[in-house]
């Protein structure tokens, strides 16, 4: 029989809580997390406090909340728990109210292994984190690769007294704090890195999109602070073409002749945004014969 256990190691303000319904059809167990983001409002007005339960789709930027133990909760087969002393295998069953707990950094919890999803894995310290699509935590060895907004730091491995004969019995617990992913600091005025920049493909002679105010090539900018300004700047011979064009907003286009030469032409552009940053590059116009 799984244990599930979780449980707030310090005390929390009022303002943390979540309650949740669980919906008709599944059952809910302490150390499940979900978003509590919409009030149930099949609980009519005067429902301030309990949320309908949905997975977390981005944990990049969603926080959620932990179910804890407590509340009016059931063994699997529905029976309330005459006589059992260990809540650690009770369920929230549809319609049952689960208190849980927003994860605000910091915070401090005792989980049990059984209560995420892979507990067989947990061999040491590391980490929970949250997993899309599903109501689960997750451990991990490393961060390497994980892109939450929060995560569970495991600090320490226990066990927890659950009763059983003569009161010996224990499950294997841990104990994690929450943690909020470090953001790097954006620079107030970012370097231009680059300029992305898309030919025009199919580019041939005698054809219009070579005429004469055709555009031959779209740019964007990569870095730096909107607005750009574009412009044919001089550079020998990777700048050898520049006065057969002419620049309009972000679109290179043929100037007041169209291009009669089939061959590879070479333009050098430069980006300068609002802060006075500028960054050149130079690009090839592949034009074919007729």
């Amino acid at each position: 029989m799984a244990n599930y256990l979780c449980r707030t190691v310090t005390e929390l303000p009022g303002y943390m809580q979540a309650n949740f319904r669980v919906p008709e059809g599944t059952q809910v167990y302490a150390g499940e997390i979900y978003m509590a983001k919409t009030l149930d409002t099949d609980l009519g007005y005067g429902n301030w406090s309990v949320y309908l339960p949905e997975v977390i789709e981005d944990v990049s930027k969603e926080v959620p909340a932990i179910v804890l133990n407590g509340g009016f909760e059931t063994l699997n087969d529905g029976r309330r728990p005459d006589g059992n002393p260990d809540y650690t295998t009770y369920a929230f069953n549809p319609g049952d109210i689960a208190t849980a707990i927003r994860l605000e950094q910091g915070t401090k919890f005792e989980i049990s292994y059984d209560a995420i999803s892979n507990g067989i894995d947990v061999d040491g310290l590391g980490y929970l984190i949250p997993e899309e699509g599903v109501g689960l935590l997750k451990f991990v060895d490393t961060l390497n690769e994980v892109n939450s907004k929060v995560y569970l730091k495991v600090e320490a491995l226990k066990h927890f007294r659950i009763g059983g004969k003569f009161g010996g019995q224990f499950i294997n617990t841990m104990v994690v704090r929450v943690v909020y992913k470090k953001v790097e600091a954006q620079p107030i005025d970012p370097e231009i890195t680059a300029i992305q920049a898309e030919v025009v493909q199919g580019l041939k002679v005698g054809d219009a999109n070579v005429a004469s105010g055709a555009t031959v090539l779209t740019m964007n900018t990569i870095g730096g602070t909107q607005p750009y300004e574009y412009s044919l700047v001089p550079d020998g011979e990777v700048a050898q073409d520049n006065d057969k064009f002419v620049i309009g907003s972000a679109e290179l286009k043929v100037g007041a002749e169209a291009l009669t030469e089939a061959k590879t032409y070479k333009v050098y552009i430069q980006s300068k945004d609002s802060k006075g940053k500028t960054f050149k590059e130079g690009f090839d116009i592949p034009v074919a014969a007729e």
